[in-house]
């Protein structure tokens, strides 16, 4: 009898979990839809797009970018987070649009760590700190000694409140106890405008990049690892703030409750694709390092950044 029982819930479970393995077995057999919750034309959807052609070709079917954006990447990030858990529907997220949003609004319409799976890491930016071309320094141990010698004399510009350039420099302010006043712009590209034009002192986003690279602006430090389009240029760990390091990153996100064996056959997808020479040198003109992780170690990347996020926004005592 208990031979029977045994055997029929057996069986009942090869039934129930039939319809998920040949689900798998099959994928893709249709266009996969990446969601970008933002605008086209900046980073995220750069890392995006290159990443959509790429398994395009590796899966044999077509994956199709869908620039959903809004509400600092919500609107997106929730479209799919409500969408059918079948790896159909993905979405790229970054420190920002997962993290920094959760902590800036604790009524969010998702839930970054229970309405994902994560699938991989693809991405991430050391953020270059620049300044005015007629700045009195030219490195960031520079730059903080006279902030230190004239507090509140000097400011930084960001893309705004809560952006990764403004929590990146709050914790530079604090490890350093300098008074540096904020100014907050409603998008990196003002800001560099007015950097350019010699109205703020120092610019703390991504967009900056290629004005360093023309030489109109200068770059006093990376947030993170030096970049290779800037060899010399220091990071802050290395301009006497040891074991300083904020990069922004992006990843690629699934509906809760996609099958394993899916998440496990995009994630292989990428990490060949992330180790690859023609991604790797793609994403190097852009000053972006191509990276790849496993589900569980971006699920603990997210969580730690979580706190270390909320650290800082504590410690500065940063209201949104």
């Amino acid at each position: 009898m208990k031979k029977l029982i045994s055997l029929g819930a057996a069986c009942l479970a090869i039934l129930l979990a039939s319809p998920t393995v040949a689900l798998a077995q099959n994928f893709p057999d249709k266009p996969i839809k990446w969601v970008v919750p933002f605008p086209a034309g900046g980073n995220t959807d750069r890392v995006a797009r290159l990443y959509a052609l790429k398994l395009s070709e590796s899966l044999g079917q077509a994956v199709v970018v869908d620039n959903k954006a809004g509400a600092t990447g919500s609107l997106g990030l929730q479209a799919v987070a409500k969408s059918p858990a079948d790896g159909y529907n993905v979405v790229i997220g970054d420190l920002s649009s997962l993290i920094v949003n959760k902590h800036a609004n604790p009524k969010l319409p998702f839930d970054p760590f229970t309405d994902f799976t994560p699938v991989a890491k693809l991405a991430e930016v050391s953020i270059v700190i620049t300044g005015r071309a007629d700045l009195p320094a030219n490195n960031l141990v520079e730059f903080l000694a006279l902030a230190k010698a004239q507090p509140g004399k000097y400011t930084y510009a960001t893309s705004g409140v809560g952006s990764i350039g403004h929590l990146s420099f709050e914790l530079i302010k604090s490890l350093a106890d300098v008074d540096v006043r904020h100014i907050a712009y409603k998008g990196g590209g003002p800001a560099v405008t007015d950097l350019i034009g010699g109205h703020v002192d120092v610019v703390v986003d991504g967009a900056a990049l290629p004005f360093v690279l023309d030489g109109k602006i200068k770059a006093l430090a990376t947030t993170g690892p030096r970049l290779s389009v800037l060899p010399k240029v220091p990071s802050v760990a290395e301009s006497g703030l040891k074991g300083y390091s904020v990069t922004n990153w992006w990843c690629l996100l699934a509906p809760v409750g996609t099958p394993p064996a899916i998440v496990k056959i995009l994630n292989d997808e990428i990490q060949k694709l992330a180790n690859s020479a023609e991604v790797k040198t793609s994403f190097e003109k852009a000053g972006i390092l191509a990276a790849s992780n496993s589900p569980a170690e971006m699920a603990k990347l997210m969580r730690d950044d979580y706190d270390k996020m909320g650290a800082i926004i504590k410690k500065s005592k940063i209201e949104f």
